[in-house]
């Protein structure tokens, strides 16, 4: 479809303001863009994000190219960020107890599963450690949470799912690592599942 001249800039203006809220990553990605064009069309129209917003979302995206057995190089490459940045993001998920080059998130993930656990993934933005266990999720009326308590904790079956969703959140917080009995999927979300009696094994600070 050939667009007209101000459909064009109706839509650059759209890509801008996206990018301004979620990132240029998220833009990039939700409008199936270059990350040039989209630096690009942000700068144009003066609706770059904020540091931290940029940081956010390129943190996760090169945590998870690393865990897929990317090339520092590569990921340099593709996410246009200098090395030193991957340097950083993959010394920080070390620290936190994440492999890399002999065990992707995949890998991880299959143990578990095999040894006959239920695994969920869940970003928070508060202080938990190993071994904590996390109440039941609440229902969300838009906004603002009710007192209808769920079957369990809220979380993803996938890291693809949870990191698109930690993505859009505002400043730091955690990926962690759930297991726990199956207490049935969610439907606000696409992967959700309830996890009752939900215990933490594993957590990477962001």
């Amino acid at each position: 479809m050939i667009l007209t001249h101000a459909e064009r800039a109706e839509r650059r203006r759209q890509v801008a303001q996206y990018a301004s809220r979620h990132g240029i990553s998220a833009a990039a990605s939700h409008y199936n863009l270059s990350l040039a064009y989209t630096r690009t069309v942000s700068r144009e129209h003066g609706c770059a994000p904020t540091r931290a917003q940029e940081m956010n979302v390129g943190s996760f995206e090169v945590l998870r190219m690393l865990l897929d057995g990317v090339s520092g190089v590569e990921i340099s490459r593709q996410c246009e960020i200098v090395p030193q940045r991957v340097s950083q993001v993959k010394k920080r998920a070390e620290a936190a107890g994440f492999v890399f080059g002999t065990m992707t998130l995949e890998t991880i993930a299959n143990d578990l599963i095999e040894a006959g656990e239920v695994v969920g993934f869940r970003f928070v933005d508060h202080d938990v450690t190993v071994g904590d266990e996390l109440g039941n999720s609440y229902v969300w009326d838009g906004d603002d949470k009710t007192d209808e308590e769920l079957p369990g904790t809220c979380a993803f079956e996938s890291w693809t799912a949870m990191a698109k969703y930690a993505q859009y959140s505002q400043g730091c917080g955690k990926i962690v690592v759930l297991t726990g009995d199956s207490a049935g999927r969610g439907t606000d979300f696409a992967d959700e599942v309830y996890i009752s009696d939900a215990t933490v094994v594993a957590v990477l600070e962001w």
